[in-house]
Parts: C-alpha cells; structure tokens; sequence
C-alpha cells in the first residue's frame, strides 16, 4: 500500500502448499506483485511431509530469489519448519542435541536455518541496504507455566536488524506486531500520512499492545495489563514483578484504572466506526 506507489517490488513468500491459510489469495487481493508458494519452489524433494518445504533449503532459495527482484524491493517469507509434528531433514538428525523435547529440537535446527540465511544473504549486493524484520505469529505450546498466562501467551520476539547501522540496543517499552508497518516506514523516511493503530518503535511515544481471548479483552502499558469485557472490569496487573497475574490490583489506583479503560474501548471504538464506514486507510 505504501511501498509499492514508491517503486518496491513487492513479494511473498512461503514454501506451504499453495493455497495455505489463503495466503495467495490475500496476496492478490492486496496487490503484492509475486507470490512464491510450494509449486513454485524447484525441488520437491524438500517437502517435509506435512506443512510444506523444511526451513533452511527453502531459505537459501528465498535469498537467492531476492537477488532476481528489481530494487527496492518490500518481501515477507513465511516459515513453517517450528510447527507440530517438528520434523528435520534426515541428515540433520542427531546434530541437534540439546533440546529435552522434539519443539526444542526444531527450534535450534529453525536458528541453524537463519544462521546460514545470513550466511548466504550477507554475500549478497542488496544486503547492507536492507532493513530484516523478524518476528513470530504467536507462542508455541510451551510446559512453562508464563506461556500459559494471558501475559506470556502473547510474548513473541521482535528483532529488527540494520547491517548498516552504527549501533544496536533493546528496546524494552511495549509494542506489537501492528508497530512494524509505521517503524519500517519511520526508518525509511516516508513523509506521506499513514494509517494504523501501531506507533513506530523509535519514536518516544508510550507503546501500548491490545489482545481478545474467550470475550476478554487487555491491553497492556509499560508496566501494567488491564483486563475487561467491556461491561465490566476485570483486573489490573504489574506486569514487571506479577508475570503469572495473580495479584490482581483492580481498584488500588482508581484514575489509573479509569484511564486504561477508556483508552482500551477509545481503540475498539474507532476501529468499528472505520471499519462500518470503510475508513481503515490514510485517504
């Protein structure tokens, strides 16, 4: 939408079987210019047997396929290899020794798959002049008690990488995936409105974050969740030094409680009024 206008070609990318949680489609529908699916990939061979091709053949062809795209050029690639049943190619079996259960196992066979992504991508004439995003669509099934909670459920990684750039730090405040649209666009300079809920990651902003599970809704500021049905409140946590939320804190701080309330149904409310009268765009 923002990219494209500009001159960048745009691309998908995802070694699942084509037509996998509608992928294509959308990516029709939204006007990308490229979508790269399992039939479009040249070695079938690959195929982990159920989700699609495993992750570090199909990221090698990734990074190879972006040095054929014209610059600029705006790609997402999907990965599939850390879902259930975890399956790795034969010959990586035995050189993943230290995980205690098979997502564990996977999992360090998806970084070894980064890792020689890097490898190849750094060779590349397009690499320092590129911005890597990586992030995660949501948390796996995890024995630790945090990951069960309506706090850890929602803790992904979010790294954005500058070859180019002079330093690096850890941005601690709270974001969320709806955050990268306006950061990528804040680094890049653009200077025409833009539409979105998120808020860019270097600006100094408070960030904030808002999930809906079972007819509950939170959101979440600095150190702080709230918890409502939009009826009624729920529960007000710290989320610095209460991770398992449980000790709830609702009615220590009334104005507080009043606050977050009000922002978290000021954001429902003008997400459904844009929505009924086709205005979730910067025009």
């Amino acid at each position: 939408t923002y990219l494209k206008p500009k001159g960048y070609h745009t691309s998908f990318f995802h070694g699942g079987k084509n037509g996998t949680m509608n992928f294509d489609g959308y990516i029709s529908a939204a006007s990308f210019d490229a979508y790269y699916g399992k039939d479009e990939y040249p070695n079938q061979n690959d195929y982990d047997g159920t989700w699609g091709i495993f992750d570090e053949p199909y990221l090698q062809y990734f990074s190879k396929s972006l040095s054929t795209l014209k610059e600029p050029f705006f790609s997402s690639v999907f990965s599939l290899s850390s879902h259930h049943p975890y399956a790795i190619p034969e010959q990586f079996k035995g050189k993943f020794t230290d995980g205690e259960n098979p997502l564990e196992t996977t999992i360090q066979y998806v970084d070894y798959s980064l890792e020689q992504f890097f490898i190849s991508a750094e060779k590349e004439a397009w690499f320092n002049n590129t911005i890597f995003v990586i992030t995660a669509d949501h948390t796996p099934n995890s024995e630790t008690i945090e990951y069960q909670r309506r706090l850890g459920m929602y803790h992904i990684p979010l790294f954005i990488y500058e070859p180019s750039a002079d330093t690096s730090f850890v941005n601690s405040r709270v974001c969320q995936q709806i955050d990268i649209l306006p950061s990528l666009l804040d680094r890049l300079n653009y200077s025409e409105p833009v539409f979105g809920f998120g808020k860019s990651i270097y600006q100094s902003q408070e960030g904030y974050a808002i999930q809906f599970l079972n007819n509950t809704y939170q959101i979440m500021k600095n150190d702080k969740l709230y918890q409502s049905n939009l009826e009624t409140s729920l529960g007000m946590y710290n989320t610095n030094n209460d991770v398992l939320l449980e000790t709830n804190l609702m009615g220590q701080n009334k104005s507080l409680d009043k606050k977050m309330d009000t922002d978290l149904k000021a954001v429902i409310q003008s997400y459904n009024e844009r929505l009924i009268n086709n205005k979730l765009t910067s025009k």
